[in-house]
């Protein structure tokens, strides 16, 4: 049951990490 939120999960963070976050987490230092 909880494969399909594990396998959810592991999709946005790799569509987080493709994502240009970098420059918010520059901004904010």
């Amino acid at each position: 049951m909880q494969y399909c939120l594990i396998r959810a999960i592991n999709s946005h963070l790799s569509y987080l990490a493709s994502l240009p976050h970098f420059g918010w987490q520059a901004r904010k230092r």
